[in-house]
């Protein structure tokens, strides 16, 4: 992980590479939930910032706590549809 400085004077922190993403974002006392980010509840994220929409989206990168595990369970459980043959190639008559 690195320091950053972005448009508008926003400290932050970049995560470099996959291995370190996955760690970071597994690590429990990783806040996630844009309402931890001063920047954003001080209001130095204006409308419009890409980085405002980003932040703010709720999903599993965003989510905290029991919400990000229940989603997380979602995505890591495979579709059972997925492992039926009825789920090929579309054929054309």
């Amino acid at each position: 992980m690195a320091p950053v400085e972005l448009p508008g004077g926003i400290e932050g922190m970049t995560v470099l590479g996959h291995e370190v993403l996955k760690e970071f974002l597994q690590h429990p006392g990783a806040a996630k939930d844009a309402r931890h980010f001063t920047a954003l509840r001080e209001g130095r994220i204006g409308a419009g910032r890409p980085l405002l929409t980003f932040a703010t989206v709720p999903g599993m990168t965003t989510a905290d706590g029991a919400d990000h595990r229940r989603l997380r369970s979602l995505a890591a459980t495979p579709s059972p549809l997925a492992a039926s043959p009825d789920c090929g190639p579309a054929s054309r008559s």
